[in-house]
């Protein structure tokens, strides 16, 4: 991924400033993709502790958590969905892009113009898909008991809806 120069003064830009979790996700994706009337949460880790994957956990840990929303099964469960915003450096951003290409557990895909990289990690009880999100120099990093297609074709596009209003 190349840097990116400065953005054209109609250009869109990337940006947690003022987002809500349900701007990030709506309920209804939730819904859709985890389970009927998912009640929103506190996350159980911030997204250094919650990431599987070393790169992004160190990266994580450099960049701080902008935004952190979480939504359980209703009555309690192991199971439930996490997305962390977080702002990286453009330097961070690529380095980041460029480790996860180097490892074989990810799937890169494009929504929308920004770069997605999704994987399936087992689990006990169930498996889990761990999905990033890098539009400029907004990340999204999403753990969660939703179905792995189900990133690119319904959070990826609404996470991107919500940081480019």
């Amino acid at each position: 991924m190349q840097s990116a120069e400065s953005p054209t003064p109609d250009a869109i830009t990337a940006s947690l400033d003022g987002v809500s979790c349900d701007e990030l996700v709506p309920s209804a994706i939730v819904d859709a993709n985890f389970t009927q009337g998912a009640v929103p949460s506190d996350p159980w880790d911030g997204a250094a502790a919650a990431l599987p994957d070393e790169p992004a956990r160190l990266a994580a840990e450099a960049a701080g958590d902008d935004i952190a929303c979480a939504w359980v099964f209703p009555g309690g469960s192991d199971g439930g969905v996490s997305v962390y915003g977080l702002t990286l450096t453009l330097d961070a951003r690529d380095a980041l892009v460029a480790e996860l290409r180097d490892t074989a557990a990810f799937s890169e895909g494009d929504v929308e113009g920004a770069v997605t990289f999704t994987r399936v990690e087992a689990e006990e009880v169930a498996s889990r898909t761990v999905g990033y999100l890098f539009d400029e120099s907004v990340w999204i990093a999403f753990v969660g008991n939703s179905p792995v297609a189900s990133f690119d074709r319904d959070y990826a596009p609404a996470m991107l809806a919500a940081i480019r209003s």
